[in-house]
């Protein structure tokens, strides 16, 4: 669908998550849920070493609340300064459907 592109958003979280986040946890828990429930944010969570966190974002051009930038900043980690910096850059879905008709295109 020309409406709908993927990001990769990651976060860099602060020093000291692992005892900061505990006042914020479920505030932040709510606000993922709720777009991982609604297909907005496809797969994603925090870095085994806990510096960070990725996420797969699926984003509608006509829905706002499902860009990246703005997912990060209503984030109550980094409305409580706890991620420290984001970002997210585009790719193209390469999904099974995507990768049997370029092979097929290969015939």
């Amino acid at each position: 669908m020309e409406d709908e592109v993927y990001y990769m958003l990651t976060y860099t979280y602060c020093d000291d998550m692992a005892n900061l986040r505990i006042p914020f946890n479920k505030v932040h828990w709510i606000h993922i849920l709720g777009y991982r429930e609604s297909g907005v944010i496809k797969e994603g969570g925090p870095f085994v070493d806990g510096t960070g966190a990725n996420f797969i974002v699926k984003h509608n051009k006509k829905n706002e609340t499902s860009h990246p930038e703005y997912i990060a900043k209503n984030d109550p980690f980094y409305q409580n300064k706890l991620i420290t910096a984001f970002n997210y850059r585009e790719f193209k879905d390469a999904n099974v459907s995507v990768l049997k008709s370029r092979l097929a295109d290969l015939k």
